[in-house]
């Protein structure tokens, strides 16, 4: 089932061109301030910071799936490419040939998103299987990009070393956690019935969807319905729901 997205293209490049400029934004204000407001506040900023750069990954996500600017495909992939190289200099079209293969084989031996695995119990799984994603597509390209900025910043700005850590290092990694664990992990972990989509969703609130993952804790509508941007997927679900 296809659905006509209401300003689809209007909405989809306004919510990308956002976070493109809100993201880093929030990491250079966050790091200017550090030390000059409360360990509350920088805590909260922190994790404001690896929300954003979570929607910066989501945006690039969707840009996969054409669905950030559906008519005009060479914006589209400018935007993914440019929130890649915000989030953390990853290659674009590298990011878009697993992701194709994920939804091709997902779940399976062939899909790079995926750890095979016996059971939900299984000793460190969630730990084996978040270092088999993040090999599946780091390569030494993000560690020379990060280098070159955080020295940049370090040796000729005299930015606080300290501060580039906690407000935009430690943010990204969380970032690369809250993705896996919301948008890989539960959502394919243990075991399905045959002849099944091995996906499923959440039952968060939207508030609670949109704060975790934005919204791709909805992971079964996203396989079913992979051309829907993330801000679209409350309601597919609200729709499969009251079609069952």
């Amino acid at each position: 089932m296809m659905y006509s997205i209401p300003n689809h293209e209007r909405t989809g490049i306004s919510l990308a061109s956002l976070l493109l400029i809100t993201a880093p934004l929030s990491v250079v204000g966050a790091i200017y301030t550090f030390g000059t407001v409360s360990v509350l506040i920088t805590i909260c900023w922190t994790l404001l910071n690896c929300w954003l750069f979570t929607g910066l990954f989501i945006t690039a996500h969707d840009c996969m799936h054409n669905s950030v600017a559906p008519s005009r495909p060479r914006l589209n992939k400018r935007i993914g490419t440019l929130a890649l190289l915000l989030y953390a200099g990853l290659s674009y079209n590298k990011l878009l040939a697993g992701h194709i293969l994920h939804h091709r084989h997902v779940a399976t031996e062939n899909d790079p998103d995926f750890l095979l695995h016996r059971s939900d119990s299984e000793s460190f799984l969630g730990l084996r299987w978040y270092g088999s994603f993040l090999s599946s597509y780091l390569t030494w390209h993000p560690f020379a990009w990060m280098a070159f900025w955080f020295t940049l910043f370090d040796r000729g700005f005299g930015i606080s070393v300290p501060a580039m850590i906690l407000c935009w290092i430690v943010p990204q990694v969380l970032s690369t956690v809250q993705l896996f664990y919301f948008g890989t992990y539960l959502p394919h972990k243990g075991e399905f019935a045959p002849n099944t989509l091995p996906a499923r969703s959440n039952e968060y609130p939207h508030w609670l969807s949109l704060l975790t993952c934005f919204h791709f804790g909805y992971h079964r509508e996203h396989h079913e319905h992979p051309y829907s941007p993330w801000w679209y997927l409350p309601t597919v679900r609200q729709s499969c729901r009251e079609s069952s």
